[in-house]
């Protein structure tokens, strides 16, 4: 494999507030994307988002290069058990799943010749967009929308509600009941999973076979909605999307717009790289 090209950017200017990143060794390529707080709560100095990337980037160093999905992604789960164990927080965030230190991972493993995900990063080849998105951020992302949508009828117009997003304000209780389903085994089609400590064994983890023609594979995180085959392209499209929709209420729905003195809607990470 060759890194062609790869950024992190934080939506903040604090780069010490980004919750991606990015992974390049010799057997695996990876993006994780720390999932947004949403209880307020952080671990010392670092969101619970910050704490899964770091610990999930660090684990990738030790995996074994012959290592199938679930192994690795077992492994990068119990990297964060085994912190809240040294913290004494097992019970707690057992508890409170909307403050546990949660991830999204793409990963590609050049002895497999696959993509595993969990959660909602994405991947592009060639010929294809690999998304692996969540019904329950749909749900909100449209309620959002209703949200502004009535209020722009009302008369309010979108600087305003870039400086008090009500439709934020109005799916925020939501966004932290949604992690009753996280992880869970229940039957739902809430349900979702993300790397948090507490993800069901063999369970969550999307397998992807990348073609044997496949010369080019780009993994990123959600922040690129759309991401594409160069890093240049895929900057061009969400620039666009944020100058025509800095809200994210029409063009594209999502539970969070791209607010005053941010540099995006969220923060992001890309990786493109050479496979033989």
């Amino acid at each position: 494999m060759r890194v062609v090209e790869h950024c992190v950017h934080g939506k903040h200017s604090d780069p010490a507030e980004c919750e991606d990143g990015v992974f390049a060794g010799e057997h695996f390529v990876a993006v994780v994307d720390g999932s947004t707080d949403k209880s307020g709560k952080r671990f010392a100095d670092r969101t619970p988002g910050r704490v899964a990337r770091d610990l999930i980037l660090e684990g990738l160093e030790d995996a074994d290069p012959e290592c199938g999905p679930n192994e690795l992604i077992e492994m990068m789960d119990r990297r964060i058990s085994d912190w809240y164990a040294q913290n004494n927080i097992v019970n707690r965030m057992e508890r409170e799943p909307a403050s546990r230190a949660s991830a999204s991972i793409a990963v590609y493993s050049a002895h497999r010749r696959e993509v595993w995900m969990v959660g909602d990063c994405l991947a592009r080849t060639e010929n294809d967009l690999i998304q692996n998105d969540k019904r329950i951020d749909h749900l909100l992302a449209e309620l959002r929308a209703f949200v502004l949508e009535s209020r722009v009828f009302d008369g309010a117009n979108e600087a305003e509600l870039l400086r008090n997003d009500e439709g934020r304000a109005a799916v925020a209780p939501f966004l932290v009941l949604q992690s009753r389903f996280q992880n869970r085994e229940l039957s739902s089609d809430f349900n979702y999973h993300v790397l948090d400590g507490f993800l069901p064994a063999k369970r969550g983890i999307r397998i992807e076979r990348i073609p044997d023609d496949c010369r080019q594979l780009v993994l990123a995180s959600d922040g690129y909605p759309d991401p594409r085959m160069t890093l240049a392209e895929s900057e061009r499209v969400l620039g666009k999307l944020l100058e025509q929709d800095p809200l994210l209420f029409r063009s594209l729905r999502s539970t969070k717009g791209a607010y005053p003195g941010q540099r995006s809607f969220d923060d992001r990470a890309y990786i493109r790289i050479e496979i033989p």
